[in-house]
């Protein structure tokens, strides 16, 4: 988990959150203001310049937000220990500095990403501050290695440093131009010889005649020889390259794309076309984007086998609002426009097979129909975020998951009582083994050894035991955090069902709950959003 503190909607500071979840999220005291979804777990966070910060994850990626807007990431085969803001050329706008696992230190734009400076220490990177180090007047950027090397960088009109960092930056920016020139000047080049090739080989041909035929036509033949697909959080690396054999290339390639939960996808997709026997490929690029609920089926309305679960609101729109977020956030064949005075329709959820309705009335009156709470949390949030509304009161029953629930408590409560039986038990054998261990060197100093072996012996199995209820009670201490998570988690769903104030209202009433030991006020909490 990373925190920081950072001015993100006004001059006051508000707390930067990053979970274990894949979240970042946005506090002001304690109402959650924003939340943002990555690919890994969030290692560091460095808050930048106005309402800036950087972020690191634990596959490599590091990045900047503005807000909730992301502005770029890079990614690396290298883990980012630390992130520390700096300027280093003097601009008044604090760069991005971070840490890596193999040692490397590196500078980056704040706007761009780019590398305007770079060092290497030979061991992993520990920490990296900013100090006034040597009391000049100027702060110094130190860092230190997990070997306890230490490297201070000062970066000055005047400093060798400030100008190898401005030289590297022009010098990237001039051989990055360059090498855009050299690959479209080489490409230009190959396509010149082989269009001078086909036309020496047409030459040597016979002569033939001439026909004209307007209405001939050439069949193309054309194969797609490579498809690479970039998508966050889709596939391991980020990236798919799909790249069949010679003799199994097709006209068309089939490419199965499943997300792993709710959340919009940029497709970023380079397709290779080409002759069965050429050597050269048009690149087609395009990016396509896949919306939040890219999963869900649409199918048509049966009042059978409805789900049990719910959550309904009143919101103060009108339904040809809820159908434009429908329409966008679902992956729709064509525009789903029906002529009726209510809405309802129905998905299917192709991971799971079960069922999503959402209904609502001419009064405003909208239903959320599924088993899966965290769903429908989803859901509400969404439309929530697409209607801009702020705050949202809502009321549900999910029997299911509220059923699991009271038995999940039921379990703690016998996990947390047989928990404080094996402590007394390890205490109790404790003392026993103390005693034998008084008695058994009693007997050897005594010269009694069949004592002595009988008081060891008993010693042995008391210590096997002693050995037997530890593993239990670690099993025990697993089970008991593992119940403690799904707590947690139903606490973060319950306040996934209402907006704003409301929000953490029901999660405030939900730990207090918790903390008083009572399942049955947890529950009605869930259900109704407060006491």
């Amino acid at each position: 988990m990373a925190v920081k503190l950072i001015y993100y909607y006004s001059f006051f500071e508000q707390l930067v959150v990053g979970s274990e979840d894949y979240d970042l999220r946005v506090f002001r005291e304690d109402q959650l203001i924003a939340e943002m979804q990555e690919t890994e777990t969030i290692v560091s966070i460095c808050s930048l310049v106005g309402t800036r910060f950087g972020y690191a994850l634990a596959n490599g990626t590091v990045g900047i937000y503005e807000r909730s807007n992301r502005s770029w990431r890079i990614k690396s085969r290298n883990i980012a220990v630390v992130l520390q803001a700096f300027d280093v050329d003097g601009d008044g706008v604090d760069e991005l500095v971070t840490g890596w696992s193999n040692g490397k230190v590196d500078i980056r734009s704040d706007r761009h990403g780019e590398v305007i400076f770079k060092e290497s220490l030979n061991s992993s990177i520990a920490g990296i501050v900013k100090a006034d180090y040597r009391v000049p007047g100027e702060s110094l950027l130190i860092c230190c290695s997990n070997e306890g090397e230490v490297r201070g960088f000062k970066f000055s009109e005047q400093d060798s440093n400030a100008v190898a960092a401005n030289l590297y930056k022009d010098r990237q920016e001039a051989i990055r131009d360059l090498a855009q020139k050299k690959q479209a000047i080489l490409l230009e080049l190959e396509h010149l010889e082989d269009a001078t090739r086909q036309s020496l080989e047409t030459r040597s041909k016979q002569n033939k005649p001439i026909v004209f035929d307007s209405e001939a036509e050439i069949p193309v033949h054309t194969i797609i020889r490579v498809v690479t697909i970039f998508a966050e959080g889709l596939f391991k690396g980020e990236c798919l390259v799909v790249h069949p054999a010679a003799s199994q290339v097709h006209e068309s390639i089939d490419v199965p794309i499943i997300p792993p939960r709710d959340a919009p996808i940029d497709l970023h997709i380079q397709i290779f076309v080409g002759l069965k026997s050429g050597t050269l490929f048009h690149v087609f690029e395009l990016a396509r984007p896949l919306p939040m609920f890219s999963m869900y089926l649409l199918t048509e309305n049966s009042s059978d086998l409805e789900p049990k679960g719910f959550v309904t609101f009143y919101i103060n729109e009108r339904i040809p609002r809820v159908l434009a977020w429908i329409n966008h956030h679902f992956l729709l064949v064509q525009e789903y426009a029906p002529n009726a005075p209510s809405l309802y329709v129905t998905f299917l959820a192709v991971r799971n097979d079960s069922k999503l309705i959402i209904k609502m009335q001419p009064n405003g009156q909208v239903t959320i129909q599924t088993d899966d709470m965290e769903l429908a949390g989803n859901v509400v949030q969404s439309m929530g975020k697409f209607l801009n509304i702020e705050d949202l009161q809502t009321t549900g029953d999910f029997p299911q998951e509220l059923e699991m629930l009271q038995k999940v408590f039921s379990q703690i409560e016998e996990y947390q009582i047989a928990r404080q039986r094996i402590s007394s038990d390890m205490a109790e054998h404790a003392n026993i083994i103390r005693s034998f261990l008084i008695r058994a060197e009693d007997a050897r100093l005594l010269g009694d050894i069949s004592v002595m072996k009988r008081n060891y012996i008993d010693l042995l199995n008391l210590n096997r035991d002693l050995i037997h209820g530890y593993k239990i009670r670690c099993t025990n201490h697993e089970e008991l955090m593992k119940n403690l998570r799904f707590l947690n988690q139903m606490v973060q769903k319950a306040g996934n069902l209402r907006i704003g104030r409301y929000k953490t209202i029901a999660t405030n009433q939900c730990r207090a709950a918790i903390k008083a030991n009572n399942a049955q006020l947890l529950i009605k909490t869930i259900k109704t959003g407060n006491v």
